[in-house]
């Protein structure tokens, strides 16, 4: 961890713009709505999003505008990392992740009863997708989401998705952004080289991110977000986490723990879905490395120190 003399003072965190980037299924919608709540109470403009259907156009408009504009206090979105580029004015990332397999199983029960564009849990014929193959298919999200190319998701790019698509795969214009990305990023990256991205990323999250949290600990994060950027995290999204992604007031959680646990132990033992996994699961221990040393100094420091000493922020260089 960086000596304290390294870490911006409260000022740069309180006047940045503050950008989510949610990992899909580690608790992002409570975030959203928190952060949406925080605006309203806060009298500033609702968060910018940035998702699967307006990434193409967002950082096309953000390209035109140069590299030093003038950001909006809140942006959040799982096509978010990306969005500090383009100031040179304060600006900091934050996300929270959640295990890499139990994200892979919320995703998978929640996308097998939905068609939203994010989910698609079918083939190309419509048959429901197993969950070995979500998995397969999902990958390493969050890994993808740090190298994320928001043109891949434009009209630029149909022929070259269509062309790469296996036949079980949705068509390219239907297809969302994220899955995109991947069949290029496969196409285009040998396992080498994404093993090198790989030691580039787990060496600079903690230059990258202001603060980091994991899902099984999301009240504590959210007191670090307050600490951090003097806004009322913890105060107006305590309860929502409690209820939402604790679930301490459902009578059926310990029916849903049970099932997460066999579906864990199944996927656990397959080496394919390892091999798919392996990016987010490193980068996951690497960012719980991360929050216990972000927690030590908040619990230290919080009560006695006029100074933030939670993360660093973005680094431009990345």
């Amino acid at each position: 961890m960086s000596t304290a003399n390294r870490w911006p003072s409260d000022g740069f965190y309180s006047n940045a713009s503050v950008v989510f980037v949610d990992n899909h299924h580690s608790g992002g919608g409570v975030m959203k709505d928190c952060m949406s709540a925080i605006a309203d109470n806060s009298s500033l403009p609702k968060p910018t999003l940035v998702w699967n259907n307006n990434v193409g156009k967002f950082y096309t408009n953000m390209k035109g505008g140069g590299s030093n504009q003038f950001l909006e206090k809140l942006y959040l979105g799982g096509f978010t990392f990306g969005v500090c580029d383009y100031t040179n004015e304060p600006c900091s990332y934050f996300t929270v992740i959640r295990e890499p397999y139990e994200r892979i199983i919320a995703s998978y029960v929640y996308c097998k009863g939905k068609e939203d564009l994010p989910c698609q849990v079918r083939n190309a014929k419509g048959k429901p997708l197993s969950l070995k193959d979500w998995a397969l298919r999902q990958g390493s999200f969050f890994f993808r989401q740090l190298l994320h190319n928001p043109e891949v998701c434009g009209l630029s790019y149909l022929s070259r998705i269509e062309e790469l698509r296996d036949d079980n795969d949705p068509s390219a214009v239907s297809m969302p952004c994220w899955y995109k990305n991947k069949l290029i990023l496969d196409h285009i990256m040998t396992k080498q080289e994404k093993a090198q991205v790989l030691d580039f990323i787990l060496e600079h999250l903690e230059t990258w991110f202001s603060v980091v949290g994991i899902t099984d600990e999301y009240d504590t994060f959210l007191k670090i977000l307050q600490h951090t950027y003097k806004m009322p995290f913890e105060k107006m999204c305590k309860e929502t986490v409690e209820k939402v992604v604790f679930k301490r007031d459902s009578t059926d959680y310990l029916t849903q723990s049970e099932l997460l646990y066999e579906l864990k132990r199944e996927l656990l033992s397959d080496q394919e879905v390892f091999d798919a996994l392996y990016h987010d699961v490193r980068i996951y221990q690497k960012i719980q490395d991360i929050f216990v040393a972000q927690k030590e100094i908040f619990f230290s420091s919080a009560q006695n120190s006029g100074h933030n000493l939670i993360g660093h922020g973005p680094d431009k260089n990345r």
